[in-house]
């Protein structure tokens, strides 16, 4: 089932589990940044503020018309490589729009480069400029220390199961971001988010300026067992009212994304496996005892050879120079199959997904990272 991993480094780990909810104001006088910026969001007549909308301005897209490849250009007419930014960049370099915007194009959902949702403000193109624009805005909040290159594969993706593609970020960043704005620490801010969990209560979480006050006694979104695959993107969990395991993981995922902390999900397609966790021992550790389960045991629960545990990823096979960057070897969900050669996919609750021609789609577009190593029992 799967859970949230927040990447305080390359290989960090946290659970996240939740309930209730907790709201703070700020004085007039010392208002954040953001209190300016999300006045007028939600109405009509929202736009950016004027040092994202100086990024944008700066950052120019030219798609070549015979192979449709996409270069960025800064304004002094040099090209955007996020590559070559990552590599020069010290430990907690900023991010940018137009390298987010860079690093979007080379990374998402082949079929998503022809259509995205409109934006939250009329005066840019698409739901992929809120993704960079909203970043770079909750980037420019954090007090916390994070990797360009986490930023890049762990903050920007939109999307992990070829969901509903709903613009959650500015929505999920409005709602959230009082809670974590001055946290030292991912762990800080994460502990604000679900010791105890605030988005839960949906209706009360609201902003100064949104177009409507808060409801504490509104709408509560709860847990719900085998919900999936109807209840998995965050739009899909506040319609019902509920959600299961994969939806959990994918809204606290992507709130954690969008208040600047890095988080992916992580699961496994075979159930009941690991029954118990702890950092030192791995999955299904017996303290009485000092020992792992026996393989081939009825209850192995070692996350082994046909049992691995999976976290979702954007980077391709190969891309990091840091072997442990992702912590685990990336795989193209395309290319993995079982020890007896059965395909494995990430989707077991879809396992007959296709497009509307007809084109299976379960195992196309799809990468995750090995986690196994993490959560095998270990003496």
């Amino acid at each position: 089932a799967p859970a949230c991993e927040m990447a305080r480094r390359p290989a960090g780990l946290l659970l996240l589990v939740a309930a209730g909810w907790a709201a703070c104001a700020a004085a007039d006088d010392a208002a954040p940044p953001y209190v300016a910026w999300l006045e007028r969001f939600g109405h009509d007549d929202f736009t950016y503020p004027a040092f994202i909308r100086d990024q944008m301005e700066a950052c120019t897209l030219f798609v070549d018309p015979t192979t449709n490849a996409a270069t960025f250009y800064s304004d002094d007419g040099s090209v955007v490589d996020w590559r070559a930014t990552v590599d020069a960049a010290e430990s907690d370099s900023a991010l940018d729009f137009c390298t987010a915007k860079a690093w979007l194009i080379d990374h998402m959902p082949a079929f998503d480069l022809h259509y995205l949702p409109p934006s939250v403000s009329i005066n840019v193109t698409s739901m992929l400029d809120d993704v960079a624009a909203f970043a770079v805005m909750s980037d420019s909040l954090v007090t916390f220390n994070v990797t360009l290159a986490q930023k890049l594969t762990y903050i920007l993706p939109y999307a992990s199961y070829h969901e509903a593609r709903t613009n959650w970020r500015p929505l999920l960043f409005a709602k959230h971001v009082a809670f974590t704005y001055g946290a030292t620490t991912t762990a800080e801010a994460m502990a604000r988010l679900v010791a105890p969990n605030v988005f839960t209560n949906w209706t009360g979480n609201m902003w100064q300026g949104a177009p409507r006050a808060p409801i504490e006694e509104g709408l509560t979104i709860e847990w719900q067992s085998s919900t999936a695959p109807p209840v998995v993107a965050p739009a899909d969990f506040v319609m019902n009212g509920y959600s299961s395991c994969s939806g959990w993981a994918t809204m606290v995922t992507y709130i954690a994304r969008s208040i600047g902390i890095p988080a992916r999900q992580a699961g496994t397609p075979c159930w009941g496996l690991c029954s118990s966790y702890s950092s030192a021992h791995g999955c299904n550790y017996d303290n009485e005892t000092q020992t792992c389960p026996a393989p081939g045991s009825s209850n192995p629960g070692t996350a082994s050879q046909d049992h691995e545990v999976l976290a979702i990823t954007w980077s391709f096979p190969g891309e990091q120079t840091d072997p442990s960057f992702d912590g685990g070897e990336v795989i193209d969900v395309a290319d993995f199959t079982l020890s007896d050669g059965t395909p494995v996919s990430p989707m077991v609750w879809a396992p007959q997904l296709a497009s509307p021609l007809g084109q299976p789609l379960k195992n196309v577009g799809l990468r995750v990272v090995n986690r196994t190593e993490s959560y095998r029992c270990k003496l």
